[in-house]
């Protein structure tokens, strides 16, 4: 892999997180619960922090466009939010987990830091994803249509140019469990 396809991997999910930071401060006082709305807080601020840390590792490789199209506007509801944007939170801690190990110095720790916190987000939405995978009902419904709309974008992310070097084939789309 090379230097340019791991800045371009940065940029892009530097857009990402700039993408799931906005989203989420819509969300943090809307949460079904208080626990819930203050936990999409925390995310918040930490994926402002990630989007600072890419984007000094993609050296200025930032799209202006989001590539999840899903994180693209604010769900509508709190089933829509948990399928795209934990759809995309875990593939995202699958892939920063990957990429830590293609660097050296201080961004090895700064990598290392953001996946084991992605892997927090990655767990907060495995319960919603329990919750809700199966549910015949309205919120059901809308999970199940925002994750399989985000599985496919982050699919297709995963394999653009630029991210299929860097990133194994099949590992970062489930994400961890």
């Amino acid at each position: 892999m090379s230097n340019e396809q791991l800045r371009e991997a940065f940029g892009q999910s530097t857009s990402i997180c700039r993408a799931l930071s906005a989203i989420y401060s819509q969300w943090c006082v809307r949460g079904p619960s208080l626990e819930a709305s203050s936990a999409i807080a925390a995310m918040t601020q930490e994926h402002t922090g990630y989007a600072n840390v890419l984007d000094r590792l993609g050296e200025g490789t930032t799209p202006d466009t989001c590539p999840i199209p899903s994180l693209r506007e604010s769900p509508a509801s709190w089933p829509e939010l948990v399928g795209a944007a934990g759809t995309v939170e875990r593939a995202l801690a699958a892939a920063v987990g990957e990429w830590r190990t293609s660097v050296d110095g201080s961004a090895v720790r700064n990598l290392t830091k953001m996946a084991q916190e992605l892997g927090y987000h990655a767990r907060f939405f495995r319960g919603w994803f329990q919750e809700l995978d199966g549910d015949s009902s309205e919120a059901g419904v809308l999970f199940s249509g925002a994750r399989a709309a985000a599985e496919e974008e982050v699919l297709n992310w995963l394999s653009s140019p630029g991210i299929r070097e860097v990133t194994s084939a099949g590992g970062p789309a489930r994400g961890p469990s």
